[in-house]
């Protein structure tokens, strides 16, 4: 681990967060507070972010070598992409100094380890799964859906009185990867799932074909509301709010008004194959650190501030996700709470698509999948994942 020099002395520290919502922003300012509270010689810059431009910053400030000194980010292939380029500094000498190992679990520290190097400080845990009102559901005669044949039918009732099943929207692209995900997951498994998205399956195959046929058939009910490319995933949840759409698979929901907020729980994903497990979709957030950062003991202080069940409860209440700190206090709300029961008892899954698969190949495949949602062209869309396969990965 570097060590900082007698000419390396700063006291300026930086970091940026991405934040949900107006409530994330002050839990944020609140937990920077505190760290200026903890550690009044350091000035600290605290640079928030919100929308889908986020990723292109963090692009920016590693190709160019400048920018804040801790940068909120996402695990799996998305830290390996940057790593594998030289960009990140390895934390395993500072991780086993603090002994880290105790506060995470093995799931947190796959997110952020490759190659016996470990590129980030794990803080929140998420699982993707079906948001519903409660209440809609019980007005409409319709009960959560627990299998294949139930969602068609939930999907039917649903559409006989003027809503739909489940809300999307098509401006934040890669929650079609959640779709994707979760029906070939429960079609095809866990081993195949992960052979297809390391690159080693051909999307051709009669596995994938069949998920996107599913996935089709759900289009041709009516499963979604009209007009998705009018919605983004924030602007798609108030269709939940106002009955027009009586569920979403989504991660989280962090905006969900005072009055409502006793009226929404969360289900897993439907079975599909009886004989497969229950395989769940669960991406880790992380803090990284750009190479073009000096070491320092500041930072260390930073790092340690991040890594705590303190800063993390506080942090991830806002946005109703579970710390990754194994610490953190029981979540608060029956939402969180409902998936964190999920969380602990998974018989195993993924992070997400683009967290699995290469970088530079999940950088195109938003486009595609919602491609798909539009035309319904199953061979188009499976033709374009595999020539997007064969260019990436024969690289």
């Amino acid at each position: 681990m570097p060590q900082p020099s007698s000419a390396q002395v700063d006291k300026n520290l930086s970091i940026a967060f991405y934040i949900e919502s107006g409530s994330h922003r002050k839990a944020i300012v609140d937990q920077m507070n505190h760290f200026r509270n903890l550690h009044p010689d350091i000035e600290l810059d605290v640079q928030l972010f919100h929308g889908e431009k986020y990723p292109l910053k963090v692009e920016q400030w590693l190709g160019s070598g400048s920018g804040p000194d801790v940068l909120y980010w996402h695990g799996g292939q998305q830290i390996k992409y940057y790593s594998d380029q030289g960009q990140l500094k390895d934390l395993a000498a500072f991780w086993q100094k603090n002994n880290f190992d105790r506060l995470y679990a093995g799931a947190s520290r796959q997110a952020v380890e490759f190659g016996g190097a470990i590129y980030g400080i794990p803080v929140m845990q998420q699982l993707w799964g079906i948001f519903y009102r409660v209440s809609l559901l019980k007005q409409k005669g319709i009960a959560v859906p627990d299998t294949w044949e139930s969602m068609l039918n939930a999907c039917a009732k649903a559409k006989e009185q003027q809503v739909r099943l489940f809300a999307f929207g098509a401006q934040t692209p890669w929650m079609a990867h959640g779709w994707f995900d979760y029906l070939n997951l429960r079609i095809n498994g866990l081993q195949y799932h992960r052979a297809l998205l390391s690159g080693d399956l051909s999307y051709l195959d009669k596995g994938v074909i069949n998920t996107l046929e599913h996935w089709k058939l759900l289009l041709e009910q009516d499963c979604f509301n009209d007009n998705i490319d009018d919605f983004s995933r924030d602007s798609a949840v108030p269709l939940m709010y106002h009955g027009r759409a009586l569920m979403m698979l989504n991660f989280s929901l962090s905006r969900v008004p005072a009055k409502l907020e006793g009226d929404f729980d969360f289900a897993a994903f439907p079975s599909i194959d009886p004989s497969i497990p229950q395989y769940t979709l669960a991406p880790v957030e992380v803090f990284i650190v750009p190479t073009y950062v000096n070491w320092r003991a500041e930072l260390e202080l930073m790092l340690q501030f991040l890594a705590s069940a303190d800063f993390q409860d506080g942090f991830n209440e806002a946005t109703r996700v579970v710390s990754a700190n194994k610490f953190g206090k029981t979540p608060s709300t029956r939402l969180t709470a409902s998936q964190a029961a999920y969380l602990r008892s998974s018989p195993g899954g993924i992070q997400y698509f683009d967290r699995d698969t290469r970088f530079d190949f999940a950088q195109h495949t938003p486009e595609i999948f919602i491609d798909f949602m539009r035309d319904r062209d199953v061979k188009r869309c499976a033709h374009r994942l595999e020539s997007l396969r064969l260019k990436v990965f024969s690289q």
